[in-house]
């Protein structure tokens, strides 16, 4: 799935994130591979960002990406809200 060559992607850690939603422990997240917002750093990375990522396993890995399939290296989550 991606993004149409006109179409901007959508923020998904900002002022207009839905009020009753509270970041919580990534512990608690799923693992299912299902989209979440993501709180946390790239490996090696300084600077801490939000992204739309899931838990993915296989080829005896497992672990954090972004949407692309980075590696990612969160703190915290939150469900995604759809658009």
């Amino acid at each position: 799935m991606g993004l149409a060559r006109d179409q901007a992607p959508r923020p998904i850690c900002s002022a207009e994130s839905e009020p009753r939603m509270r970041w919580q422990p990534v512990d608690t997240a799923p693992r299912d591979g299902r989209p979440v917002r993501l709180l946390g750093r790239y490996p090696g990375g300084e600077s801490v960002v939000c992204v739309l990522g899931s838990f993915e396993e296989g080829c005896g890995a497992e672990g954090w990406v972004d949407e692309r399939g980075t590696p990612f290296v969160p703190t915290h989550w939150m469900p995604d809200v759809p658009p």
